[in-house]
């Protein structure tokens, strides 16, 4: 899968109704990085997820989202962060639970929980950190075909 194509595409679908809320999106994400082996529609899903639960975040006001893609050693990074509210720790352990949800009212509870299945079973993982007043920030792990990142030199 090309990343950084599903990223732009992702950007390009949600980014009028970012824009209309006030949120500034910033990307650095270049072209020729690595492709890692998976499912299109799937990760567009988690991009698509994260990228809305950034944008909710801000309930209103205006903020920013950073997306950045890049290889390191044996994986392929996807980073998203806010500068929104940001999550106490006692609700951070359990967004990844079904059903639990930090919008009232609104979301199912599901897109941490679906995003993180989808990331594991593509061989990745799913980071999150996030605390009050500090933001969020999603960090994927991806492993790049052929790099096994064991036995090769540091040169």
């Amino acid at each position: 899968m090309d990343v950084a194509r599903g990223l732009r595409m992702t950007l390009r679908l949600i980014g009028h109704t970012l824009h209309a809320a006030g949120v500034r999106v910033h990307s650095d994400v270049p072209e020729g990085i690595p492709q890692i082996q998976g499912d299109a529609r799937a990760l567009n899903q988690v991009f698509l997820n994260l990228l809305k639960n950034a944008a909710e975040s801000f309930e209103g006001a205006s903020g920013a989202i950073w997306v950045a893609a890049r290889a390191e050693g044996s994986e392929l990074v996807v980073e998203i962060r806010d500068d929104g509210p940001g999550v106490a720790p006692e609700v951070r352990d359990r967004l990844f639970e079904p059903f639990v949800s930090t919008k009232a009212g609104r979301g199912s509870g599901l897109g941490l929980s679906i995003s993180r299945r989808i990331v594991e079973e593509h061989g990745g993982r799913l980071e999150l950190q996030t605390a009050p007043g500090a933001g969020t920030r999603v960090v994927l792990h991806f492993p790049l075909p052929g790099r096994s990142g064991e036995g090769r030199d540091a040169a």
